[in-house]
């Protein structure tokens, strides 16, 4: 019965975003090709125009995944991410991360690599805010220190975001690689 609740607000979640008019991208285009395998692709590199609202679908779809069910994410770029990258990439969805979850949470942060779900706090006695976490994301990886996660496992992960994955800055030695390791 919770899941069918949980199904059934996601669903409306996702129709009130999807009425906005720069969301042209549906990630579930991309998920429901199959080629003559009738496989579902492991892998996918969304690449068209900017603005079309790519980055807020796969974001937004792997933010319910985590928080209603529990699947992980994985968010990945080529250089150590800081926690101010962290809030800045999420900062876009801090409505529907509301929305989401009926204001238990406001937004993301990361705290020794790990990405959490979080609300501002007030504390009583100073009337300094803090944030309160939540509920675990998932983690925050680079590709330029792949050694560092190359033995650990990560089973709670389900979904993995490689972010600005073209760039005209150079890529690191080995990359796809690195990657994939």
């Amino acid at each position: 019965m919770i899941i069918m609740e949980n199904n059934m607000k996601r669903n409306k979640l996702f129709a009130k975003y999807a009425k906005h008019p720069k969301h042209t991208y549906e990630i579930q285009e991309t998920l429901s090709y199959h080629d003559d395998t009738d496989r579902e692709p492991d892998i996918i590199f969304p690449y068209s125009g900017r603005n079309r609202g790519k980055s807020f679908e796969i974001a937004a779809q792997c933010l319910a995944d985590a928080w209603y069910d529990d699947k992980q994410l994985a968010y990945i770029r080529r250089h150590v991410n800081t926690i101010g990258d962290i809030e800045k990439y999420f900062a876009d969805k801090t409505q529907f991360i509301k929305d989401m979850t009926d204001n238990q949470a406001e937004g993301i942060t990361m705290q020794k690599g790990i990405l959490y779900f979080y609300k501002w706090v007030e504390n009583e006695k100073t009337g300094s805010m803090r944030k309160d976490l939540i509920k675990q994301l998932g983690y925050s990886f680079s590709v330029s220190k792949e050694g560092s996660y190359r033995s650990l496992q990560y089973p709670e992960v389900y979904n993995a975001i490689y972010e600005e994955v073209l760039t005209s800055d150079g890529y690191l030695s080995g990359e796809p690689d690195k990657f994939l390791n």
